[in-house]
């Protein structure tokens, strides 16, 4: 408990060093208080969901929902007393923290644990109509895609992949740095975030709340049902809170101002940055500015767990084909080729980088062993330096949950979300096996666990036909599994769809691109420019790859939809939930996807 407490107050209290009289004053935006009605208090009660741990107060929302409408009218007295006033009563400043391992790293290290707070459920409804009316104060810019209504973690990666796609489609480079942010929610100096309130246009009344609710903030460590003394917490937001994601979204919001570039180019989900650029010396100048931004108003990117990425045409990892692969480029060799002396791999003709003959060469060594080949990952470089410090260039990241390769393409992606399906699928086994609850039951937590694991990000995918049997493989050898049918057993695998109540997965992933089709084109923000955006340059040789527009042509062919206005929101709905009901021939052959 003793090493808790020390670790929690330290966490919690300790700012990094940053030039405190360097931070500009912002004038206070002067602004009465509104009322407050019935009809906000029950709209932030509605919010509030069932079985949710309660604060140092013991009130749950459970309560708050039982006490009816005299409890909303005395829940809004007290908000509007709040809001006029500034203060708030003393049991709002306690919470209780919790610590939850975040499932990697070494399990023994307490900096791989994150504390969360329970707070008041009363302090929380108030939160929810503050929330509400800060929102419609201030503009948050389009970089940020956590925390915002109509934004989340597909539009970021749909941006991602049409960048990549269109840069290698041009036969042009791409460069990454995956920024990552050092206990970001946790250091945010509250000097800072007062300055980032009042320089967004928050008006007073409501920063003179926010402050109330941490002026005097005090915590307690429980660890297996016992409870520390109580500390006091004087910064960051409280991890937990309903307010805590605004505030710190707006801190970035007013800090980036000076320096940012902007969409397509800088994308930003809560603490999670994405700098692109094409070339890396650009890549690396808003790193810096970025890093110098952040650190002048006391927040650290983390050096060592930010990644590079350098994405391009042929960037893929190498794959050994045949008996005998070169040592260059990994396919199998025939018979004009050599054999290194060093590694004694053999190396074709076109690899070897000799002119004339190869019977005349003695004593040969492959460009791999002189260290002049690309690493067989597919980097063309391994290492970038920034500020003295060593990052690597990785040949593929994981980018919101989803994979990203340097060569384009979704093949890993496809690979890791199956992996991650199997995960899903084996913690659910007892429950899609047993034989006390319906088939058409077990297809519905299937379909809703299972496959929503497998598709995360799938809607901005153009899939191979490799790609979709993989997918296909590995969803019918659950399904199969979950019917208690073997593959020896030749049923169909159309009858053990029906007997789940499931559609086959070629054409689920159809609708969730169509569905994704008619939110982009709808859509009047960067997701819909990304689409329209032109990348100068010479297309390679040969045919070109399976962009994510043909994916959706023909998906729109297959399903009749190639009349459906998709501006029309209801009706494209519609037509999406009917037109994958249809026979296509993505039952039987994938390639047609």
């Amino acid at each position: 408990m003793k090493a808790w407490v020390e670790h929690y107050n330290r966490l919690l209290n300790v700012e990094f060093d940053w030039p405190m009289d360097e931070l500009p004053e912002a004038a206070p935006v002067v602004g009465p208080a509104p009322p407050v009605t019935t009809e906000m208090i029950s709209k932030a009660l509605s919010k509030m969901r069932f079985g949710k741990a309660v604060g140092p107060s013991g009130i749950n929302a459970e309560m708050l929902k039982a006490a009816g409408e005299e409890g909303i009218e005395l829940t809004r007295q007290l908000t509007e007393a709040v809001f006029r006033n500034g203060t708030v009563p003393v049991e709002w400043e306690k919470s209780i923290i919790l610590s939850l391992y975040k499932g990697k790293g070494e399990a023994l290290d307490r900096g791989n644990y994150r504390g969360l707070k329970l707070t008041d459920h009363v302090m929380k409804l108030l939160e929810r109509v503050l929330d509400s009316a800060i929102r419609k104060m201030v503009n948050i810019d389009d970089l940020q895609f956590a925390f915002v209504p109509g934004r989340g973690t597909t539009d970021a990666i749909f941006i991602v992949r049409q960048l990549q796609e269109k840069f290698i489609a041009a036969n042009k480079p791409l460069y990454f740095a995956f920024v990552d942010l050092e206990k970001a929610f946790d250091r945010v100096p509250r000097r800072v975030l007062w300055w980032a309130l009042r320089s967004l246009g928050v008006e007073e009344w409501a920063v003179r709340v926010i402050q109330a609710m941490y002026a005097n903030a005090r915590s307690r460590v429980r660890v297996n049902g016992q409870y520390s003394e109580e500390f006091g917490v004087g910064v960051g937001v409280h991890q937990g809170s309903v307010l805590s994601p605004l505030l710190f979204i707006l801190v970035l919001e007013a800090l980036s101002r000076e320096f940012r570039t902007g969409v397509p180019w800088e994308l930003l989900y809560a603490d999670d940055l994405v700098i692109i650029a094409d070339t890396l010396e650009e890549c690396i100048a808003r790193l810096k500015a970025w890093k110098s931004g952040m650190e002048r108003k006391g927040l650290r990117v983390n050096m060592g767990k930010t990644k590079f990425m350098i994405s391009g045409q042929g960037l893929n990892k190498l794959k050994e084909t045949g008996s005998f692969p070169c040592a260059v480029c990994r396919s199998g060799v025939g018979a004009n080729s050599i054999q290194c002396t060093v590694c004694n791999f053999w190396v074709h003709k076109r690899c070897c980088g000799i002119r004339g003959s190869l019977l005349a060469v003695q004593n040969y060594t492959c460009p791999r062993c002189r260290g002049e080949a690309r690493p067989l990952d597919g980097r063309p470089t391994t290492q970038v330096t920034v500020d003295e410090v060593v990052l690597d260039v990785e040949a593929s990241f994981c980018y919101l949950g989803d994979m990203l390769c340097a060569g384009g393409g979704c093949e890993l992606a496809v690979t890791t979300r199956s992996c991650i399906a199997w995960g899903k699928f084996k913690k659910l086994l007892p429950i899609l096996t047993s034989r006390h609850l319906p088939f058409k039951t077990r297809g519905k937590v299937f379909d809703c666990c299972v496959r929503a694991a497998m598709l995360h990000g799938s809607e901005t995918w153009a899939p191979t036909t490799s790609d979709l049997q993989r997918l296909r493989r590995n969803d019918r050898a659950m399904i199969r599994w979950i019917c208690g049918v073997k593959p020896r057993d030749e049923t169909p695998s159309s009858s053990l769809l029906d007997k789940l109540g499931i559609l086959d997965i070629i054409s689920v992933l159809q609708s969730r691109r169509l569905r994704w089709f008619g939110h982009v084109e709808r859509s009047s923000d960067c997701i819909n420019k990304i689409t329209k955006l032109k990348v100068s340059g010479n297309r390679g040789r040969g045919r070109p790859r399976k962009t994510w527009r043909d994916c959706v042509s023909r998906d729109l062919k297959e399903c009749g939809l190639t009349g459906v206005d998709p501006l029309d929101r209801a009706k494209w709905k519609r037509s999406v939930k009917t037109g994958r009901l249809l026979p296509t021939p993505a039952s039987g052959n994938p390639a047609a996807v």
